[in-house]
């Protein structure tokens, strides 16, 4: 895998030498991540697919807009519109965990004919309507405005190690301080306000690409029974529990979701 840059966007990237005869994968990470997410991935598939690694906006070495309204998901899905074009991606396979199937969302509403299966895991449905974003949305709304009239460290950041919190659970606080931290508390609040705010049920039903959808029966942040719920809404989609399974499904259970991987998406 070689490191770009997309400098029009300030996005970046990674991808391994892109073959025609190659089905191409395009990933994309949580909320505070990085590409480096998917070391396990791209050890294990690199050989067999193409694929592109993404720094989102704000996040890993990406760079780090100052306003609020920067880190809207349709920013985040025009980047990715962006990153597509410029690299003449035809066709691709989502694979999006978490935040990053809100990016993956909007980007199907306008782009879906590029698309041509998704994998979700652990998907944002109704994420708005949790009990953590009810409880958390005040204090988020606050800790936004407050954070956006102090100063703002806009260099990116690094990419953690993220080796070292392998079978760690939703709520490491090692890992989460370290990921806020390294994206930074502005856009960490904007992005989490922007997905605590996002209301378009209506738009995963209209996903028509083949879904796969993946979600841990012991996740805290997201039900899984939000994912049976999406399951209903898109037609022919399908659903894995994987038992003693929380949230942070790609550094937890990488070699399961491989396999699911290599079944759903046949080289």
């Amino acid at each position: 895998m070689k490191e770009y840059y997309l400098e029009e966007k300030g996005i970046c990237y990674q991808c391994n030498d892109f073959r025609p005869d190659r089905k191409t994968l395009v990933f994309l990470h949580g909320l505070s991540g990085s590409l480096s997410a998917w070391e396990d991935f791209v050890n294990g598939l690199e050989s067999t697919y193409n694929l592109l690694t993404i720094d989102l906006r704000g996040q890993g070495k990406s760079a780090k807009p100052r306003k609020y309204r920067d880190y809207d998901i349709s920013e985040f899905a025009c980047d990715l519109d962006a990153l597509i074009s410029h690299l003449h991606i035809d066709k691709f396979v989502m694979v999006a965990h978490s935040f990053g199937t809100l990016v993956g969302l909007e980007y199907l509403m306008k782009h879906r004919d590029t698309v041509s299966s998704v994998i979700f895991m652990s998907p944002n449905f109704k994420v708005h309507v949790t009990w953590q974003a009810r409880i958390s949305l005040p204090f988020i709304w606050f800790g936004s405005r407050f954070a956006s009239i102090l100063p703002m460290n806009t260099k990116p950041g690094g990419r953690l190690d993220y080796s070292q919190f392998v079978d760690t659970g939703d709520w490491n606080l090692k890992r989460m301080y370290e990921d806020i931290t390294n994206t930074g508390f502005r856009p960490y609040l904007y992005c989490l306000e922007h997905v605590y705010k996002f209301g378009h049920d209506s738009d995963w039903g209209r996903i028509s690409a083949p879904t796969l959808i993946i979600h841990g029966r012991e996740d805290t942040f997201i039900p899984y029974r939000n994912s049976e719920e999406l399951t209903k809404e898109i037609a022919g989609s399908k659903l894995v529990i994987l038992e003693r399974s929380g949230h942070i499904l790609p550094l937890n259970n990488s070699r399961k979701i491989m396999a699911l991987i290599r079944d759903f998406v046949p080289a």
